[in-house]
């Protein structure tokens, strides 16, 4: 037992009073942002168990049209609505993504969550273009997507300008963590029609060839070559995708852990 002598025991009590609470785990690294920017995001992450946040009635609207919404790209290949995934879970998937592929890199993690999970926030607004298509040239999509940043932070307030900030940057695609978020969030779309297109859906067929032309990163289409020959059905396509992404596409340790889990 330490013993503190009498004088100083209110000044150390205050000390540990005053000591800033960690929202992101075990580490005594304060966040730099906004307390409503990190509890919006923990809503992302698991809306059961995220706790109330002042911004939520203004948020709510932007939330519910974010669930609502069903990605198009699942849709115009005859996936019904009430069973295509929404922008809200897509969003979710991404954040999630890079929670656990952005550890093989060098990159500012609680920043590039925060961009990859809100990366979509403007698509409640705007239309889910679809991955491949060319229905709107990339310039009219910028634009079309920056009014809908700038009304949405007028609409939600100040403190949820740095959202905003990290899409301009996320457009920019000169960071790489804005690289890693790209690939992650045009790979989740991908990853998302295999469960489809192995439910009998074959016009997800037609995704895969753009895919393989597409992409640059080649541990990231190894994953898809991997979920597409469905050698295991145990698991989810996703949370396979996931354990892919953790492991950074090491196909033995995948196939070793697969196996030992069945």
């Amino acid at each position: 037992m330490i013993f503190i002598q009498k004088k100083y025991r209110t000044l150390v009590i205050t000390l540990i009073l005053m000591a800033p609470i960690n929202l992101w785990g075990a580490t005594s690294v304060v966040s730099e942002y906004h307390p409503e920017v990190i509890k919006l995001l923990q809503y992302f992450k698991n809306p059961s168990k995220a706790t109330s946040f002042n911004s939520f009635n203004i948020w709510k609207d932007i939330l519910k049209r974010l669930v609502v919404k069903k990605r198009r790209g699942l849709l115009i290949r005859g996936v019904p609505k009430n069973k295509a995934i929404s922008l809200f879970t897509h969003s979710q998937r991404v954040g999630k993504a890079l929670t656990i592929y952005g550890k093989h890199f060098d990159i500012e993690m609680e920043k590039e969550e925060i961009k990859a999970t809100f990366h979509d926030t403007q698509e409640s607004i705007v239309t889910d273009y679809i991955f491949g298509s060319d229905e709107i040239a990339p310039e009219a999509k910028y634009q079309e997507e920056k009014e809908a940043w700038i009304s949405i932070i007028k609409e939600t307030g100040p403190e949820f300008q740095i959202l905003f900030d990290y899409w301009l940057e996320l457009e920019e695609r000169k960071t790489l963590g804005s690289i890693i978020i790209d690939e992650l969030d045009k790979m989740d779309f991908v990853i998302s029609t295999i469960p489809y297109l192995f439910s009998g859906y074959e016009k997800m067929n037609d995704v895969y060839p753009y895919a393989r032309g597409y992409f640059t990163n080649t541990t990231l289409l190894d994953i898809m070559e991997t979920l597409l020959e469905r050698e295991f059905t145990h698991i989810s396509v996703q949370e396979q995708y996931y354990l892919l992404l953790r492991l950074n596409g090491d196909m033995k340790r995948f196939q070793s852990e697969m196996r030992n889990s069945l």
